[in-house]
């Protein structure tokens, strides 16, 4: 983690991943 430069287009990835992540964690799949 010793870049610390991410390109917009792979922090948004990040970000959806992020919150598809918490909403499967909050429901029972």
């Amino acid at each position: 983690m010793a870049k610390m430069r991410i390109s917009p287009e792979l922090k948004k990835l990040i970000e959806k991943y992020r919150c598809v992540k918490d909403t499967e964690g909050m429901s029972p799949a």
